[in-house]
């Protein structure tokens, strides 16, 4: 994971990240990833992420995101201390009401590291 993580996207300078105990869980309410494309780009997509050890929670809605899990609509659990959420064009009301910097459509802005630029980061220390 730590491999697939660094090798793809993860910028470098991210100190303490502990990717050797990181998962990544894709869920999607649609029944395929990539709903937009070609039945061969569902395909293609959905095996690359699996093989590169992406869980693929498709077919389920969120239902509660919490401090420590997501709740699926079909009852599964995520323990989660980490929630990214990326869907539709439009960013939700709350973003907006946020008083956070916004861009396109309406989301937050971030950073590479997912900090939205002014707010301090807090550092968890172990």
């Amino acid at each position: 994971m730590a491999d697939m993580i660094n090798g793809h996207g993860m910028p470098e300078g991210i100190a303490n990240l502990a990717v050797d105990r990181a998962s990544v869980e894709v869920v999607d309410l649609g029944q395929v990833v990539l709903n937009g494309f070609s039945d061969r780009a569902h395909e293609y997509a959905g095996k690359v992420l699996q093989e590169r050890g992406v869980k693929l929670a498709l077919g389920a809605g969120v239902k509660e995101v919490a401090a420590d899990h997501v709740l699926l609509s079909d009852g599964t659990t995520i323990k989660t201390r980490c929630v990214a959420w990326a869907g539709g064009l439009k960013a939700a009301a709350p973003a907006a009401a946020s008083g956070l910097p916004l861009g396109r459509g309406g989301r937050i802005d971030v950073g590479p590291d997912l900090t939205v630029e002014g707010i301090p980061r807090r550092v968890r220390h172990r």
